[in-house]
């Protein structure tokens, strides 16, 4: 079920047993996305990998090599993936297929290699995506404003084809998937004091993972 419109953005109501939880300012935490389950179904030997790979996932599916884009470690800043990066993902036997304008870099990676790239303390990222068609080079993104966020801004992104608009209105920072390709233009749009991929972190909370993005 979706949850309510609000200033043109897609915001969920507050519930219990909830995976995936979206931090939209600093020391706020709103809960949306996925419903929990009581048991991870990747266990079934022919699972489709969760939409969110961490750390701190059991299974990464059936397969034994996964398309994802790795959101790179940054901190709380924006960058572009190095030639480091590329090194650590093809010493591990990895194939690396496309470097994205924030800090996203898409690969080829069995899963050995890849719980190596999420490791808790030392990875090289914080979650990975699995990508189920490698045509396309969208990625979601944080857009920290320098004032309060209008609905002429949600009304640019969406024109240059922004959707999944998250956040509370009036707020700093709107959150969207957008193509690779135009993120250098929105970093240049009215407003807009720079841009970065959507931060994420991984815990665990009694045996369940939970992905949390982070706007600080």
């Amino acid at each position: 079920m979706r949850g309510p419109c609000v200033h043109g953005r897609r915001v969920c109501p507050r519930g219990t047993g909830v995976r995936i939880l979206t931090l939209v300012f600093a020391g706020s935490l709103a809960a949306c996305g996925v419903a929990g389950r009581a048991k991870n179904a990747a266990v079934a030997g022919n699972a489709r990998p969760d939409a969110i790979l961490c750390w701190a996932t059991r299974t990464f599916g059936a397969r034994d090599s996964l398309v994802v884009d790795l959101r790179l470690r940054s901190g709380n800043g924006n960058r572009t993936p190095t030639a480091d990066d590329e090194r650590a993902v093809t010493e591990l036997g990895g194939r690396v297929l496309y470097r994205f304008h924030v800090a996203v870099l898409r690969a080829l990676v069995d899963t050995t290699a890849l719980r190596a790239l999420l490791g808790a303390r030392n990875g090289l990222a914080d979650v990975a995506y699995p990508v189920a068609d490698t045509s396309q080079h969208d990625v979601r993104l944080q857009i920290f404003y320098r004032r309060a966020t209008t609905l002429a801004d949600d009304s640019i992104l969406a024109g240059h084809g922004a959707r999944g608009l998250f956040g509370p209105p009036r707020s700093r920072v709107v959150s969207a998937t957008i193509a690779d390709s135009l993120v250098p233009a929105i970093a240049q749009f009215p407003g807009v004091a720079f841009v970065r991929a959507q931060a994420m972190v991984c815990a665990t909370a009694n045996g369940v993972q939970r992905s949390s993005s982070r706007s600080g």
